[in-house]
């Protein structure tokens, strides 16, 4: 269990700049279950709909980072100019 993961989909919401709604819309998964997951809930957390929501963000250039010995969990960028993507997604 990554004790990280919550934090993790938190941040790369708001690195993406969607509000819970527009995250359900774009990523086709239930609010609730993203609200668990934010909360760090996990006893009622589907795996593959977390692997949805990790698909989602890679396909817009955020990437989760696994926390390693060396360095802590975390939320990136993949691209450069993540502004336009952003705008692009406001779009939607």
């Amino acid at each position: 269990e990554n004790k990280h993961q919550g934090a993790q989909f938190r941040a790369a919401r708001a690195m993406a700049n969607l509000s819970m709604r527009q995250l359900h819309e774009l990523a086709q998964v239930d609010r609730n279950f993203t609200t668990r997951l934010e909360r760090g809930k996990f006893a009622l957390i589907n795996v593959e709909t977390v692997r949805e929501l990790e698909r989602f963000f890679q396909s817009i250039e955020i990437d989760l980072v696994p926390e390693t010995d060396e360095f802590g969990a975390g939320v990136r960028w993949m691209v450069t100019e993540p502004r336009l993507l952003t705008r692009s997604l406001k779009k939607q």
